[in-house]
């Protein structure tokens, strides 16, 4: 028993820290002292929170660290993608990012039902595919305690159930992979082996790019042209 009360006041008392912390990066924003406010900020261990990734991006940015500012607004879109105000910041620092990449026809093609479904949330087809069985279910039923025939009205609600859970799990897949990256470094050379050998390319801090591979301390990167090389894993934030 003292155990769990010992526990229970720990719990509090870093509960209290976290909110104080929070709180004093929201200070440190408000009066433009940015690095107190990332300081701040990442004394909270809320990576789980849109809204503090929200934050903590624009303290990045205003600290003109623009590979962490682009990664958190990443982040926070990833837990609430119809965030507008991560959108909207994310869109005036691409202006920023030094490569402009042309992607290839095959890239454009992957990337059409990921923008399709970019403002929905795996919840929303999981919702859908629920509503749709239970009114199957229902009519099933009501076949049975009338004389109306229903029988061809459950299959769409059928078919409807499927199909939105399946959208749901995949949009849930796209949203908790781990393949995506962000450049954090001003400038770095992509190497063509896991090792400081040759260079095949320079990025820059901001861009995103696609984690193929992994190897030790190094991944292996694939940018939208289709292009490909290893960056040693520091100098890229996992979105």
């Amino acid at each position: 028993m003292k155990k769990r009360i010992v526990l229970s006041i720990l719990v509090t008392l870093v509960c209290s820290f976290l909110k104080a912390q929070y709180a004093e990066g929201i200070k440190a924003y408000r009066a433009n002292n940015f690095s107190a406010a990332i300081t701040a900020f990442t004394a909270e261990p809320d990576s789980l929170s849109y809204e503090w990734n929200y934050n903590l991006g624009n303290a990045y940015y205003k600290n003109n660290d623009l590979g962490e500012a682009i990664l958190h607004w990443k982040k926070s879109l990833r837990l609430n993608p119809g965030y507008t105000q991560a959108k909207e910041n994310l869109d005036i620092a691409s202006t920023k990012v030094l490569d402009k990449i042309d992607p290839s026809p095959a890239y454009n093609f992957a990337i059409i039902p990921v923008k399709l479904l970019s403002n929905t949330h795996a919840y929303f087809w999981g919702i859908i595919a629920l509503i749709s069985f239970l009114l199957a279910l229902l009519i099933f039923i009501l076949k049975y305690a009338s004389r109306h025939r229903y029988s061809k009205i459950v299959t769409p609600f059928i078919l409807l159930g499927f199909i939105s859970a399946g959208i749901g799990i995949w949009t849930n897949t796209i949203l908790t992979s781990k393949n995506q990256a962000i450049i954090l470094e001003q400038e770095i050379d992509v190497q063509t082996q896991p090792s400081l050998s040759t260079t095949a390319f320079v990025l820059h801090e901001g861009t995103e790019v696609k984690i193929i591979n992994e190897e030790a301390l190094w991944f292996e990167i694939e940018i939208p042209s289709g292009n490909s090389g290893w960056i040693q894993k520091k100098h890229l934030g996992i979105i």
